[in-house]
């Protein structure tokens, strides 16, 4: 259910962005484990030794952390929980979370899988990698690329919650809205 939900929405990103995917898109469900896999690989290959350690102990001298608090176990924990889907740009692959009780096709699904095919597609045309880790790694330097790439999946996205497919389920909340 998930691959063919996914096409789908594949061609309502195609429609919305006008540009086509140069090849299909590998699509994998996973464990919650592979994302803390596979997250723990990202904080490794994009933050030199030391980095994390460092911003923990900043955030610790300005109160904004607990002095107990592990920064890189917090951040792991807290993703291996909340992320749902993500983009792989080295393995040009999709994934999706396997969770119990979840219907692939569900609004939130959709609007999900529209803002990672939305990374899959740039990465195609932009090569997303290449873009994260051009130039010297900075604080400013990595936001701007961060920005580049989640604010095109974002207005995709959000271009996804308002199509015409939508709109019935809009409206439907707005309603319940203001009669709350």
């Amino acid at each position: 259910a998930f691959v063919k939900v996914a096409d789908r929405v594949a061609a309502e990103v195609e429609a919305i962005r006008g540009w086509k995917f140069k090849e299909p898109v590998r699509k994998a469900l996973c464990s919650a484990e592979h994302v803390r896999a596979y997250m723990t690989k990202q904080i490794e290959k994009h933050y030199p030794a030391g980095k994390v350690e460092a911003v923990q102990a900043a955030l610790r001298m300005v109160g904004l952390i607990p002095q107990t608090c592990e920064l890189r176990k917090a951040v792991l924990d807290l993703l291996q929980g909340q992320v749902e889907g993500f983009y792989d740009t080295d393995s040009k692959t999709l994934y999706l979370v396997k969770r119990d009780n979840v219907e692939y096709g569900g609004l939130i699904q959709r609007i999900l899988l529209a803002h990672e095919l939305t990374h899959a597609l740039d990465d195609q045309y932009v090569d997303l990698e290449k873009l994260i880790t051009a130039g010297e790694r900075r604080e400013d330097t990595d936001l701007a690329h961060a920005a580049v790439a989640e604010g095109s999946a974002t207005s995709l996205m959000a271009d996804i919650g308002v199509s015409p497919a939508c709109e019935r389920i809009i409206i439907a909340c707005a309603l319940v809205m203001d009669f709350i």
